[in-house]
């Protein structure tokens, strides 16, 4: 989808005498790199995950690890706003490929394209107009890195323009492919799902005409097909109107997300654009079908009780993982025999480097704060980076094993 999207702006662009073909070609291989990777940083058990590690740091074991750095924004909130987004810049640079200390070692312009937000972990503003701003962007043990990146292509604090159409993809993605897997597990009937849809927009203004447009299409030819075809069953067909639906629905948000950057592209260039293109009134209706499917997302699908009971378990999992490895980090338990063994169930790739981070720190004169405040900051670094890189079910085994054998 990103590469797609890329590929259309680019072909734009070219007509236009913006850019050249080499610089397309370009365009579409950042946008499709930046997009297979978008979500690499995601701890398990997703955006519930996050919340999970940080509510860790907010009371008990957690809350005392930070110690030193409790009243130090720019380190304790790196932990205590644990954010995806974040993690993902941290593992492009140092941990994905851990045979030195540059990791994917990526060009400027991919970090550019998908570091979504612009500001460390203590300076996001949730009611910020200026999207970029609302949710951390990068760690401090990255801030070298940023700074970097950010001289390599001119961008000083602005988004670079390649994240725009990044996240547009991901938003026309994730929002309908949600109300189709909702259809899919049973949650919704086809019907259901349209008329929530339907609702969703007229609730908040929106063009509705374009979801009843689109659903009485997909019906119209999906009837048509089983007419002339196989006989389908009921749950068959459901399954394909929906198929049919998220295609459409697809189409429409790429289109209009393309206009909506071609229409901006000169606030985009010059750093001054603060909105998302699928909440831009230059998307058309685009703006309406994702707004209207992330509303239902959230009112008839995320909330199923599943999901629920999937994000509990996934919560206590991560925070009894987090408790009995900090006694591995813990300066009071971590040369007992039982830290020893905690410490030692951490990846020795992810030690290596944090010994290589904490040697440069300290050459570095603890970049201005105390050996003490750095070496906790980096042993939490440890630990988050470990259970935060974890996939769902190594984290559950691992949980398992220690639990119940």
């Amino acid at each position: 989808m990103a590469r797609g999207l890329g590929q259309r702006v680019a072909r734009a662009l070219v007509q236009r005498g913006n850019i050249d073909e080499e610089q397309a070609r370009a365009i579409e291989d950042i946008c499709g790199t930046a997009g297979l990777i978008h979500d690499l940083g995601n701890p398990p058990f997703g955006h519930y995950g996050e919340t999970a590690i940080s509510k860790w740091f907010e009371a008990g074991v957690g809350q005392n690890a930070l110690g030193p750095i409790a009243h130090v924004p720019q380190l304790h909130s790196d932990f205590t706003n644990f954010e995806g987004n974040a993690r993902t810049l941290r593992l492009l640079c140092h941990l994905q490929v851990l045979s030195d200390q540059h990791g994917m070692n990526p060009t400027a312009a991919l970090m550019g394209a998908t570091m979504k937000y612009m500001v460390p972990s203590h300076e996001p503003d949730r009611t910020s107009k200026d999207h970029g701003r609302t949710k951390p962007g990068f760690l401090f043990a990255e801030r070298e890195m940023i700074a970097v990146v950010r001289k390599e292509l001119g961008v000083d604090n602005a988004r670079h323009p390649l994240v725009y159409l990044v996240e547009a993809a991901d938003d026309c993605v994730y929002s309908i492919c949600d109300v189709e897997d909702g259809v899919r597990k049973g949650i919704l009937s086809f019907d259901a799902a349209v008329a929530g849809l339907v609702e969703k927009a007229k609730a908040n203004s929106l063009d509705h005409n374009a979801i009843s447009s689109i659903a009485a299409n997909t019906k119209g030819a999906i009837d048509k097909g089983v007419e002339s075809g196989p006989k389908l069953s009921d749950h068959a067909r459901e399954d394909s109107y929906m198929q049919m639906f998220r295609v459409m629905v697809i189409g429409k948000t790429v289109e209009g997300s393309a206009n909506a950057f071609l229409k901006r592209y000169d606030d985009i260039m010059a750093g001054t654009y603060k909105d998302e293109l699928v909440a831009d009134n230059e998307a058309g209706v685009a703006k309406s079908l994702v707004k209207a499917c992330k509303k239902l997302g959230v009112a008839k699908i995320y909330n199923t009780r599943p999901t629920i009971e999937l994000e509990l378990r996934g919560g206590k999992i991560i925070q009894s993982l987090l408790d009995m490895l900090w006694l591995g980090i813990d300066p009071k338990t971590k040369e007992e025999d039982h830290g020893k063994r905690c410490h030692s169930l951490i990846s020795h790739s992810y030690r290596h480097l944090h010994d290589f981070e904490l040697e440069h720190a300290k050459a570095n004169a603890y970049y201005g704060y105390s050996a003490e405040q750095i070496e906790r900051y980096y042993g939490l670094l440890l630990l988050t980076d470990y259970v935060g890189g974890m996939t769902d079910s190594f984290a559950s085994n691992l949980y398992g094993s220690l639990n119940h054998g």
